[in-house]
C-alpha cells in the first residue's frame, strides 16, 4: 500500500469507521490481526510486506484462525469497545485508531492502535492514553534495532523521519523548486518526495516531459493539480493484468494502464486484497503440502530400497532348500569330519554344489538348519513382498495428493487436500472455526457439446466421490494411464464419438500429463471399477477397458456449469 493509496484510504476510514463497535478480535499467524465491527464490517491489518495494508471489508478472507497473543489481549481488552476517531500521521503512512471503552463502573477507559504500514517493518501495537505500549504484533528488542525498542511498557517513539516531503500540503514555488533538485523532474520527485511508482508513471506520460525549462516545470505543475483534484473525488480505480487478475489499486485514474474498473476504493482495495491473500495463500500452503509429500516419498523410496535390498538376500531361501534336500539324500554317503560335501544337484541334473558342514553338530542337525534357514527366509520374502506392495500404493496415492496440489485453485480444495493429509498423519489438523464455512464442491460439472454430463474430480476425494457416489454402473469411467490425474465420469450410456473425446481430453487436461503432446486415456464402465481392498483411499483397479489416444490441448466444446465458467481450447 503507497503513501497515495494509504492516504486516501486513511481519508475514507476516518468518515466511516467513527461510531463503530468492536465485537471481537481474530488472528491468522503472527502477521495477520482482524478487527470485526458491528453492522457487518472486518477491519483488517495485514503486515505482510507483499500485501501490508489497512482494510475495510464486508467479509474475511478463508483464514485458518488460531488464537494468537495478540488477539487474545485485544479481545479482552477492547472487546465492545467504541471507535472515537481515526487519523493519519502526516507524511507518514500510520494510523491511528482511537478507541474507547467503559468498565463495569462505567470509568472511561481509552486506547489507540497505532498500524504502521512500511513494508517488511509493518507493525501493529496498541498504547494506553499515556502512549505507552500495552502488546505490539513484533516485538522489536534493543539488539533487533538500535533506532527504537518496540516492546510493552515502553513508550511509543514515532520510526526515524525520512526525510522526504508530501506533495499534497506543497504549494506551487515549493513543488516548482523540488523539481529542479535532480536531472529531471520525475527523478526528484522520486528521491524527494512521497510519491509511489504508478502516480509518478502517470504524471510522466500526462506530462509529456522532454526537458527541464520553465513550461515544462509549469506543465508538471499543472498536470499535478488536475491529480491533486482526482485523488480529493475519493473514487478508486481498480486495474486487471492481462490474465485478469486484480493488480493495482489507485486513488487516481491512471491513465497509462488503459481503461481500469471505476468504483468506491474501500470495495476495490478489498477485491484486490481477497484475490491476492487467496493467490498467496493458495501458492504458500501448496509448497508447504508439497513439502511434506515429497518428504514423505523419499521416506517410502527408502522403505523400498530396503526391500529390494534385503528382497535379494531372501531369494538365497532356495539356496538352503536345496541344500538340506541333498544332505537327507547323502546322509549316509558324507564321511564323519567332512567340511564341504560336493554332490549333483537334485534340480539340475549334471551341475554339481559344494554345501558347507559346519563342526561340532551332527550332518543331520546341519540339514534341519538348513531348512529352518530355508522356511525363516520365505517368511521374510513374503513380508517384504507385502511391505513393497504398501510402499508402492502409498507412493500412488502420494502422487495422486501431489497431482490434487497442481489441480487445487481455491483454499477450499486445499484444505479438502491437508485434510486428507492429516489423517495419514503427514501434517497436522487444523484448529478451523465453524462460523460461515463454506461447503466446497470436490468435483467439477462440465456439459458436453451434446448435453451430456461430466464429472471431474478435483483431489482424492473427489476422485472417490466422483466415482463410487455419483457414477452409476453403465457410466464411462475414463483415468489418463500411467499418470496421477481426475476421475472422470460420462453419464451416457450411448455416447457419441465426440463424447468419448471430450470426457478424454478433460481426463488429460486435468491430470500431471496436461503438459504432455499426446496421452493415452483407459476408459471403461464404472461398474469395472473397484477399490483396491486394504489399501489407502483413492485407488482403485479396473478391468475390460479400451483406450483413446488424445492431446490435452485439443479444443473443446464444453462448458462448466457447476460455476458458470467455460473451458477454452
Amino acid at each position: 500500500m503507497d503513501y497515495f493509496l494509504f492516504s486516501a484510504v486513511a481519508k475514507r476510514l476516518a468518515y466511516v469507521l467513527p461510531g463503530r463497535r468492536v465485537k471481537r478480535a481474530f488472528q491468522h499467524g503472527p502477521l495477520v490481526l482482524g478487527l470485526e465491527l458491528d453492522r457487518k464490517g472486518i477491519l483488517l491489518f495485514d503486515l505482510n510486506p507483499s500485501r501490508a495494508g489497512v482494510y475495510l471489508m464486508e467479509r474475511c478472507p478463508p483464514l485458518f484462525r488460531k488464537k494468537g497473543h495478540l488477539d487474545r489481549f485485544l479481545e479482552a481488552l477492547i472487546k465492545g469497545g467504541l471507535i472515537e476517531e481515526v487519523a493519519q500521521v502526516p507524511e507518514e503512512r500510520i494510523l491511528h485508531l482511537k478507541l474507547v471503552k467503559r468498565d463495569l463502573l462505567g470509568d472511561r477507559d481509552s486506547y489507540t492502535m497505532v498500524a504502521e504500514i512500511m513494508g517488511r517493518h509493518s507493525n501493529l501495537m496498541i498504547l494506553d492514553e499515556k502512549g505507552k505500549i500495552l502488546e505490539a504484533a513484533k516485538r522489536v528488542y534493543r539488539d533487533m534495532s538500535r533506532v527504537r525498542e518496540v516492546l510493552p511498557g515502553r513508550f511509543y517513539v514515532s520510526p526515524p523521519n525520512h526525510g522526504r516531503q508530501d506533495p499534497f500540503s506543497m504549494d506551487k514555488w515549493s513543488f516548482l523548486e523540488l523539481l529542479v533538485k535532480e536531472e529531471t523532474p520525475i527523478l526528484s520527485l522520486k528521491k524527494h518526495a512521497l510519491f509511489p511508482t504508478h502516480a509518478l508513471a502517470e504524471l510522466e506520460s500526462r506530462a509529456n516531459i522532454k526537458g527541464k525549462g520553465p513550461m515544462e516545470l509549469l506543465g508538471v505543475w499543472r498536470v499535478w493539480t488536475d491529480m491533486v483534484r482526482e485523488v480529493e473525488e475519493e473514487k478508486g480505480y481498480l486495474y486487471r493484468d492481462c490474465e485478469g487478475f486484480p493488480q493495482v489499486v489507485s486513488p487516481l485514474p491512471l491513465t497509462h494502464r488503459g481503461d481500469g474498473q471505476k468504483g468506491d476504493l474501500l470495495s476495490l482495495l478489498a477485491t484486490l486484497y481477497m484475490d491476492r491473500f487467496g493467490r498467496e495463500t493458495l501458492e504458500f500452503g501448496k509448497r508447504r503440502l508439497r513439502k511434506a509429500i515429497k518428504k514423505e516419498l523419499k521416506r517410502v523410496q527408502k522403505i523400498l530400497d530396503i526391500c529390494d535390498e534385503e528382497g535379494r538376500s531372501a531369494k538365497e531361501a532356495e539356496k538352503y532348500k536345496k541344500w538340506g534336500e541333498s544332505l537327507f539324500i547323502h546322509l549316509s554317503r558324507i564321511p564323519p569330519g567332512a567340511r564341504t560335501w560336493i554332490v549333483e544337484d537334485p534340480y539340475q541334473p549334471g551341475e554339481k554344489i559344494s554345501i558347507p558342514l559346519p563342526g561340532g553338530v551332527s550332518h543331520s542337525q546341519v540339514a534341519q538348519r538348513y531348512f529352518k534357514t530355508y522356511t525363516k527366509l520365505k517368511r521374510k520374502a513374503r513380508a517384504l513382498e507385502e511391505r513393497r506392495r504398501r510402499m508402492k500404493m502409498k507412493r500412488e496415492f502420494l502422487e495422486d495428493l501431489d497431482w490434487s496440489l497442481d489441480a487445487a485453485q481455491t483454499l477450499e480444495d486445499l484444505e479438502n487436500i491437508h485434510d486428507d493429509m492429516a489423517v495419514l498423519g503427514l501434517v497436522k489438523f487444523h484448529e478451523k472455526t465453524k462460523r460461515g464455512k463454506p461447503v466446497s464442491v470436490p468435483y467439477r460439472v462440465f456439459r458436453s457439446s451434446t448435453g451430456s454430463t461430466i464429472l471431474v474430480g478435483r483431489n482424492v476425494r473427489g476422485n472417490m466421490e466422483v466415482t463410487f457416489r455419483l457414477g452409476e454402473k453403465w457410466d464411462l469411467w475414463f483415468h489418463v494411464r500411467g499418470y496421477p490425474g481426475a476421475h472422470v465420469i460420462l453419464k451416457n450410456r450411448v455416447p457419441q464419438p465426440q463424447e468419448l473425446e471430450e470426457a478424454a481430453v478433460l481426463a488429460a487436461r486435468f491430470s500431471k500429463a496436461h503438459e504432455s503432446p499426446g496421452v493415452d486415456v483407459d476408459y471403461v464402465q464404472r461398474r469395472y471399477v473397484r477399490k483396491v481392498p486394504g489399501t489407502l483411499s483413492g485407488l482403485v483397479t479396473y478391468s475390460k477397458f479400451s483406450s483413446i489416444h488424445v492431446s490435452p490441448s485439443t479444443p473443446l466444446d464444453v462448458k462448466e456449469v457447476l460455476q458458470g465458467g467455460e473451458i477454452k481450447g
